[in-house]
Parts: structure tokens; C-alpha cells; sequence
């Protein structure tokens, strides 16, 4: 009885590497291409890239925005507008 409870233990445990084993193969591209992409990015000319892939998408996208968008205000101002000059400008729609 009690070498059989042993073997079921086993045989359970087994089935679970077994399967754990199956999950890690089946994710083994990814898993790769996502190591391979970490240590690219680890190194230096790999993050210079990044950060020039970067730069590139946001002026995409700021420029987007810009032709949708007159009169943006990319900084603020030193000085505030007068509260009656903010909601004659709402009034406006500019």
C-alpha cells in the first residue's frame, strides 16, 4: 500500500515536469527571441538605437499632432494670461 502511494506520488510528479517542460518548449521561440532582444538592448549601440527609434516615433508623432492642432503650446509660459483673456480664448474656440 504504501509503495503504491510512493509510485502515484512519482508518477504525479513526473506529469508535472513533463508538462512544465512542454510549456517552456512550446514558448522556446519567443523565450529566445526574447532574451536576444534583452541583451541587445543591454549593450550600448543597442540602446543608442532604441533611443534613436524613440526619438524618431515621438517627432512622428508630434508632428501628427501639430498639423491637427494649430496654436499648441508645447512649454509654459513665464508669466499666466489674465483669467478674462483665458475664457475670452475659450469663447473663441482657439
Amino acid at each position: 500500500m504504501v509503495v503504491t502511494l510512493i509510485a502515484f506520488q512519482v508518477v504525479k510528479l513526473a506529469l508535472r515536469l513533463l508538462i512544465a517542460t512542454l510549456k517552456y518548449v512550446s514558448n522556446l521561440r519567443e523565450n529566445v527571441m526574447l532574451t536576444l532582444f534583452n541583451f541587445i538592448m543591454w549593450m550600448p549601440c543597442g540602446r543608442a538605437y532604441l533611443r534613436k527609434e524613440q526619438k524618431k516615433c515621438q517627432d512622428d508623432f508630434w508632428n501628427r499632432v501639430k498639423s491637427k492642432r494649430q496654436n499648441t503650446v508645447e512649454k509654459l509660459p513665464a508669466k499666466g494670461m489674465p483669467e478674462d483673456e483665458i475664457m475670452k480664448r475659450i469663447k473663441q474656440g482657439s
